[in-house]
């Protein structure tokens, strides 16, 4: 089948869960045996049309304007569906379905809608009014978690279906935790925290770093935070305060490949954020053995089973943070039981097997392409 997968970013130069997603379902989607086209935005130094992972990207060249270039990509997109034709569209979030909803008006072609977290759960209230409109009229929509599908079948009467997101399995059997640690110069014995994603007040960072200040009370530990954005500056002005800078490393930005390396070499991987959908962070660090504590928001809880493969815990809390986190690392037997239980579900989110579920939406669809 002909399918053109529309998303605002792409990689290389975006790697947020969203991009790196989309980009993985094109390159599995394509292995499948389908005609993939990726619309999307185009960065400095990338070329227009470009051929990659087995995929063709059509990029658009936006206005230097903020508040014109969501309509801008949404014109330019629909001039390219009419001239590729596909016989599906995919929306890589519940804002780019309005291309596919345009080209369905013209040639009654359908599209999925397929929500990523934010689009849902953060929405303006004039996205939403517009966001209500592409779902109605969308054949599919598709959420990461049963909690999502709940709150998409709120816009629409059709089918809503859940298709979580996926994880390079492969990635993280490369190296052991020893040989990950020598890489980065962890010793062995050292209890090491991490944390992977952006910095912003969503994250919950700040609640974090006070359980930092708890945790150091009763042992010795690092964290580790990978990853960059607005409120780098916000969170090294609190470690100052209380006085644990020796006992955290802002690592900065990684590259994709590198993420692997950092989870490995940790003992737990923590996401204190406010809000969420289903953050491909949790599946790598799952792949890497970690055990998990993350806020008890959104869809998480469908992935993390207390006291199983880790804790969910309230959001804004550092003493639960900080005690659930001392659980896991004061614990060598909890530690490896919840290790062993992460790894093997992890592949159940391998892109291949993402893929194969999403295959099987394009099958049920294939009525309305003839």
């Amino acid at each position: 089948m002909k399918i053109v997968i529309i998303t605002f970013h792409f990689p290389p130069k975006w790697l947020s869960g969203t991009e790196i997603a989309a980009y993985n379902i094109a390159e599995q989607v394509a292995l499948l045996g389908h005609q993939v086209n990726v619309i999307c935005s185009k960065d400095r130094g990338i070329a227009q049309d470009n051929v990659c992972g087995g995929f063709n990207e059509n990029r658009i060249s936006l206005p230097n304007i903020r508040i014109l270039k969501t309509i801008y990509f949404w014109l330019s997109a629909i001039i390219i569906l009419l001239k590729l034709r596909p016989e599906i569209v995919q929306a890589h979030s519940i804002g780019m379905g309005m291309p596919g909803l345009l080209l369905k008006a013209i040639y009654r072609t359908p599209y999925i809608v397929w929500g990523q977290g934010s689009d849902i759960y953060r929405t303006p209230l004039t996205m939403k009014l517009i966001s209500r409109y592409i779902l109605l009229y969308s054949e599919v929509a598709i959420g990461l978690t049963e909690h999502m599908k709940e709150q998409l079948q709120r816009y629409t009467k059709n089918q809503v279906v859940v298709v979580p997101n996926g994880a390079n399995i492969q990635d993280f059997k490369l190296v052991n935790k020893k040989q990950s640690r020598a890489i980065l110069e962890i010793h062995e014995s050292e209890k090491i925290i991490v944390y992977v994603g952006r910095f912003r007040s969503i994250k919950g960072l700040e609640y974090l770093i006070e359980a930092m200040k708890i945790i150091l009370k009763r042992l010795k530990a690092r964290l580790l935070l990978v990853g960059e954005g607005p409120d780098e500056y916000k969170l090294r002005c609190l470690i100052d305060r209380l006085n644990i800078k020796e006992s955290v490393n802002f690592i900065g930005k990684v590259p994709n490949n590198e993420i692997p390396k950092y989870l490995i070499a940790g003992d737990v991987f923590v996401l204190p954020s406010l809000s969420e959908g289903f953050p491909l962070v949790v599946i790598e660090a799952m792949a890497a053995g970690l055990p998990i504590v993350a806020s008890d928001i959104g869809g998480l809880s469908e992935i993390i089973k207390n006291g199983e493969n880790g804790f969910l815990i309230p959001p804004k809390n550092p003493k639960e943070l900080a005690d659930k986190i001392m659980a896991i690392l004061s614990n060598d037997t909890l530690q490896t039981s919840i290790s062993k239980i992460n790894r093997e579900t992890a592949n159940q989110y391998s892109w291949s097997e993402i893929a194969r579920k999403l295959n099987a939406v394009y099958t049920a669809l294939e009525v309305y392409v003839k």
